[in-house]
């Protein structure tokens, strides 16, 4: 580095005492990681869930959720592991608190809709896949939960309705 230029004179010379200090300080920062609070948290729940390690998802992503400013998407991750280890009271609770952070949340409408579908809710099922659709026009995997939805609750036109839509637009 030349000590030339007027940042080195400005900045580093003043250190230059203490320089080896402030560069280990800032190397070890930078190491360690200076990410927002939760961040490392929903990265583990991400990789357990992934791995179908849920009781270590739901463990961190639960702790996600109380460290992340914005836990909309740890909410959403929580309750698809409670989903898949089969506490469905849990998922449900999971998918409304992310709904509740941001009730534009696409995939937690998908998610939950699935949710309901498989607890044979259809009716309900029905809503969160319509407002998915509405949030998420340009994504067609809701339509065929959708039509099985309005099938299972016996709404034959509409099932009929959203297959020709899929079929149209796939």
């Amino acid at each position: 580095m030349n000590p030339k230029h007027s940042w080195w004179k400005k900045w580093i010379r003043p250190l230059s005492p203490f320089g080896s200090c402030w560069i280990a300080a800032c190397s070890l920062m930078m190491i360690s990681g200076c990410s927002k609070p939760g961040v490392e948290e929903l990265y583990q729940g991400k990789q357990a869930l992934d791995d179908g390690n849920y009781a270590k998802a739901i463990t961190s992503f639960s702790s996600a959720t109380s460290k992340l400013e914005a836990p909309a998407r740890a909410y959403n991750y929580l309750g698809i592991a409670y989903q898949r280890e089969g506490q469905y009271i849990m998922a449900r609770d999971a998918y409304a608190k992310a709904l509740k952070q941001d009730e534009n949340l696409a995939q937690s409408r998908f998610n939950l809709g699935l949710l309901l579908l498989e607890n044979q809710q259809a009716k309900l099922a029905v809503e969160q896949f319509q407002t998915f659709q509405i949030l998420r026009p340009d994504q067609l995997k809701s339509l065929p939960y959708l039509a099985l939805a309005h099938y299972i609750d016996r709404d034959l036109t509409a099932a009929q309705t959203v297959c020709q839509q899929f079929l149209e637009r796939a």
